[in-house]
């Protein structure tokens, strides 16, 4: 956020939540109603394949997870399961709504944020494939 006011009362629609390692914060197939925010500890993206586990990526503080959902009410299209002890704040997509109707300026902000992280995701995820390419 470019202000870190904005942050700060984002912070109020927060609900902290505690995860211990090796516990699942959600499974892939689940529906979506939440986003998370990792403020400590790791997570493991998960994509369960018929016959094994495939590991897609780890992600630690500062980073955020399972947005996709909310945006477009799919089930979860991965796993995330908890490599170490986590402190995650979540988001329901029900106060995302609220959200929505009572403070315009902070889920404005909120949704620049997401579309930045998945816009560079989508460029990472390029860079990827091309380099398999080569």
């Amino acid at each position: 956020f470019a202000d870190p006011a904005l942050a700060e009362r984002l912070m109020h629609w927060l609900v902290r939540q505690t995860v211990a390692k090796g516990q699942y914060v959600f499974r892939q197939g689940e529906p979506s109603e939440a986003m998370y925010f990792i403020e400590s500890g790791t997570v493991n993206v998960e994509l369960d394949l018929p016959g094994r586990t495939l590991r897609l990526k780890k992600m630690g503080p500062g980073t955020v997870f399972g947005e996709m959902g909310i945006y477009t009410d799919a089930p979860r299209s991965a796993s995330i399961l908890a490599a170490e002890d986590c402190v995650l704040y979540r988001l329901t997509k029900e106060r995302l709504d609220i959200l929505q109707r009572r403070e315009p300026v902070l889920v404005s902000a909120v949704h620049r944020f997401i579309v930045g992280l998945l816009s560079a995701r989508v460029a990472d995820a390029n860079v990827r494939i091309g380099d398999l390419l080569k």
